[in-house]
């Protein structure tokens, strides 16, 4: 995880139970306190806002609760069996009409919801590589060859879009979007941070549709929380815009129509912003709350992916 990179971290020491009022100016420490044989189970609502462009606007969100078990420990840190519910996800599909791609996509998200992944993280729970990765790569390829063999295109369109979809299915993409969510997740744990300190460093964004990753500037600080025994991290990601700009460029001169793109793309305001804040426990090191916004500026258009986490107590703990 780049923020354990950019900074000298220590393993927390902290035994569960009572745990003081952080205060600005002290150093916090957020244990990971995983074992083989945990289960934890989260809350999970993801929303997306899209408005501009040649889109209607639409608004959708929906619940797709996670629940992963520690399956193992091992010298690299710990296997977690990681399963997403995506049955809403489903219902909304089903809802939007039939035929063509609609019922591609339902059927990709049945599939999906009978996957689980498995993910080796290291000692602080941040997920290194999927261990069925194979797995996982090939039941993305059937699907995506489906939902291309449902969309009504030429020879040459159906090129040009099986060009990007190489691109935007490669094997890094793929598994980097895997594993997403448990890097999320996981971002802070087993940090030792001062409260009011602001931490800047230089990082980098996955690029969504393949190709090299975004060069971003990532801040975050950590502030005492409202209650005894929490602290509040907040985190914000800046892309930097001309290199979006040039990937963007490149990527309409591979398209049928790119050149009307390349023309509103010219002036147009560009740029992938994060910001998320987290309210963690400081005995179980697990974030109690995290409100995740990823804002994704393509001239016209706009879209806003937001994501909201919810750790559910666990019994004895």
């Amino acid at each position: 995880m780049p923020v354990r990179a950019a900074l000298v971290m220590v393993l927390a020491t902290l035994a569960a139970g009572s745990v003081p009022p952080a205060l600005s100016g002290e150093v916090v420490d957020i244990p990971c306190t995983l074992a083989a044989g945990d289960t934890v189970v989260l809350d999970v609502t993801r929303g997306r806002e899209q408005a501009g462009g040649d889109t209607r606007p639409r608004d959708v969100a929906v619940a797709s609760p996670v629940r992963f078990v520690v399956t193992a420990r091992n010298e690299r840190g710990f296997v977690l069996a990681w399963r997403t519910d995506w049955e809403d996800l489903g219902a909304v599909l089903a809802a939007a009409g039939s035929g063509g791609v609609a019922d591609s996509l339902a059927e990709v998200v049945g599939e999906m919801a009978r996957h689980e992944l498995l993910i080796q993280t290291d000692e602080l729970g941040t997920p290194l590589e999927l261990v069925n990765g194979a797995e996982t790569l090939a039941l993305v390829q059937r699907a995506a060859d489906r939902m291309v063999a449902s969309l009504e295109l030429d020879e040459a369109q159906r090129r040009s879009f099986a060009d990007i979809m190489e691109s935007m299915l490669s094997p890094q993409v793929i598994l980097g979007r895997a594993m997403q969510d448990a890097s999320i997740y996981f971002m802070f744990t087993g940090g030792s941070y001062e409260t009011g300190e602001e931490y800047e460093f230089e990082d980098v964004l996955a690029n969504p549709l393949g190709g090299e990753p975004f060069p971003a500037l990532v801040r975050f600080r950590a502030d005492p929380g409202d209650v005894a025994g929490k602290v509040t991290m907040t985190y914000t990601q800046d892309t930097d815009e001309a290199a979006v700009r040039a990937f963007l460029e490149d990527f309409a001169a591979r398209l049928p129509d790119g050149e009307t793109m390349r023309e509103e793309l010219s002036d147009a305001e560009l740029g992938i912003s994060t910001h998320a804040t987290y309210v963690i426990d400081l005995a179980s090191g697990l974030p109690d709350r995290i409100d995740f916004e990823r804002r994704i500026d393509l001239g016209p258009g706009r879209r806003v992916d937001t994501l909201v986490i919810e750790t559910r107590p666990r019994p004895g703990r």
